[in-house]
């Protein structure tokens, strides 16, 4: 597990690893050394006055073509047993977060082999930031990149080069929410 000292910034649960403990036995776990890093720099097509990278978390989410859709319709109406299946759903696919500097320079450390999305959302930055409910505030998508990712085995425990990214602004002059 790696924390990142001083950095501040929305954070998301990233993939996990299930184990069993059973009583009266020491169970050992190993976390992470198993797959490549991969780096890269984001830069948006047009500067966004007061863009913090560290506001909106970004990912690479692992492609699961083997797990079912899960559609409201085919719950009748039951919104609980949709979310329930949802989270299930949701738990089997991978997702890696960013750590972003703040000249958009990204890593993501040990990434196991796989198809991805590198998903890239650009949200209208906020006024006050700072603002204790900031985080919670709606803001409008201006900028999206979905960038197809693969690490094959080969790539495991290599470190991976994306290279800069660049997310195209869909309204020239944005202005913060």
């Amino acid at each position: 597990i790696k924390f990142y000292k001083g950095e501040t910034g929305a954070i998301g649960f990233s993939h996990g690893q299930t184990i069993t403990v059973r009583a009266g036995q020491t169970t050992s776990v190993v976390l992470g050394g198993k797959g490549a890093a991969v780096i890269g720099r984001l830069e948006l097509s047009t500067p966004v006055s007061n863009y913090d990278w560290t506001l909106d978390p970004q990912a690479l989410v692992q492609q699961r073509p083997d797990l079912p859709e899960v559609r409201p319709q085919d719950f009748q109406n039951n919104e609980q047993a949709y979310f329930h299946a949802s989270l299930l759903r949701n738990s089997q696919i991978a997702k890696y977060y960013l750590a972003i500097t703040p000249d958009g320079r990204f890593r993501i450390d040990d990434v196991l082999p796989g198809t991805y999305t590198l998903e890239v959302k650009i949200q209208l930055p906020l006024k006050e930031p700072s603002a204790t409910d900031a985080w919670m505030l709606p803001r409008p998508e201006i900028g999206r990149v979905d960038l197809p990712v693969v690490i094959s085995e080969a790539d495991a425990r290599e470190t991976l080069n994306l290279e800069t990214i660049t997310i195209p602004i869909t309204n020239a002059a944005p202005t913060a929410v």
